[in-house]
């Protein structure tokens, strides 16, 4: 993410109308490659608009980002690229009406239905020893420079923020603006995200989804839950709200079973926070007997504060997160294939019906590698 302030000196624009982001420019990814939303939050109502082309003198247009809402740590902006070609690398820039400010970055779209060649990232919380990993991100984003085909999305298992009631821990924990690592990743890169426990805590015993809906804008299938899906190249996401009622026959497991059954073409992952259930309850065995029945490709989930692959009845699973792994206690059969206790990402490649997972450190390492059918 490129910022540029330029300071303008005029009777007419005084030093306090300088436009101010409070959480600069992050990508959501929306579940097709014809479209790309970019967000952000300002300071204070402004008109803001959005350039975008192929290269950085932005020649397919612009246009006014649209405001959501107005108050304070509210004025969150959005706006939906569409119409994009698949697999192709957009520039876009955002300013302010008086032209004071200026972010840019890029995106490269998702790939068509029909392309069984799809390439993506994994990441989990890292901020679990109190300080955001930034040497993490910067592998990442080496990887992404080295490896270009893995720019689209990155998927993360949850825990993006240490209290999701707080607009606090928001700011200091996923936002970040004075982290330019961090803002150069998410203004570059679509994010895919799972809530995790924190991102939906209040209180230790009480949950609230309002900031995680408000800063995260995907198509949710409920009006306060967080489960949804999206499809990528021959791939199809099933992004779990595990703070959402699972038992059988409730509308988000009956959606479920509707998604895992339809579109019978695209293989299928699922991305959920974690392995363990919040009760320890039957849900667990319910949730992996549906997913063998439909042939579920591989799970990512996290909440395992570590790298490990685990292996429960056929389904591979790969947990991300932050420095250590634990099994917890939990009333699955559990097999750890590997475990690291390093902070790390994945990289996923999917080519036809061969997945293969590389597994990385902070210094850009291997730690792990994987490949089946």
């Amino acid at each position: 993410m490129k910022r540029i302030l330029t300071f303008i000196i005029a009777s007419c624009i005084s030093i306090a109308s300088l436009a101010q982001l409070t959480k600069e420019p992050y990508l959501i990814y929306t579940g097709n490659f014809e479209t790309m939303k970019v967000m952000f939050q300002a300071k204070e109502p402004q008109v803001y608009i959005v350039s975008y082309g192929f290269t950085e003198n932005y020649e397919i247009g612009s246009a006014q980002v649209s405001q959501l809402n107005k108050g304070k740590n509210e004025n969150i902006f959005a706006y939906t690229f569409n119409f994009l070609k698949p697999n192709t690398k957009y520039n876009y820039r955002i300013t302010d009406k008086h032209k004071l400010e200026s972010y840019s970055g890029h995106f490269l779209t998702g790939k068509q239905t029909s392309d069984k060649k799809v390439y993506f990232l994994v990441k989990g919380s890292d901020f679990s020893d109190g300080n955001t990993n930034d040497s993490l991100y910067k592998a990442l984003i080496n990887f992404k420079n080295q490896e270009a085909r893995y720019s689209s999305i990155i998927l993360h298992t949850g825990n993006l923020v240490r209290k999701g009631s707080c607009e606090k821990s928001w700011n200091n924990d996923f936002f970040l603006n004075n982290n330019r690592n961090v803002r150069e990743l998410y203004a570059n890169t679509a994010l895919l995200s799972t809530m995790g426990y924190n991102d939906a805590k209040k209180s230790l015993f009480s949950e609230n989804k309002k900031l995680y809906r408000k800063y995260l804008y995907y198509p949710y299938e409920s009006k306060k839950d967080c489960y949804y899906s999206a499809k990528f190249g021959n791939v199809k996401f099933i992004v779990l709200d595990q703070f959402a009622d699972l038992n059988e026959n409730s509308e988000q497991f009956n959606w479920l079973t509707k998604e895992l059954e339809s579109d019978s073409l695209f293989r299928k992952i699922v991305l959920m926070h974690s392995l363990i259930g919040r009760d320890n309850s039957k849900i667990n065995e319910l949730l992996f007997s549906l997913f063998e029945t439909n042939n579920v490709k591989a799970v990512f989930t996290g909440n395992v504060e570590g790298y490990a692959h685990l292996k429960i009845g056929k389904i591979h699973c790969f947990s991300v997160g932050g420095k250590s792994f634990t099994n917890k206690k939990s009333n699955l059969e559990i097999e750890t294939i590997k475990s690291v206790q390093e902070s790390s990402f994945i990289a996923v490649k999917f080519e036809g019906d061969d997945l293969s997972i590389s597994v990385f450190n902070a210094d850009m390492e291997v730690i792990d590698f994987y490949s089946f059918e």
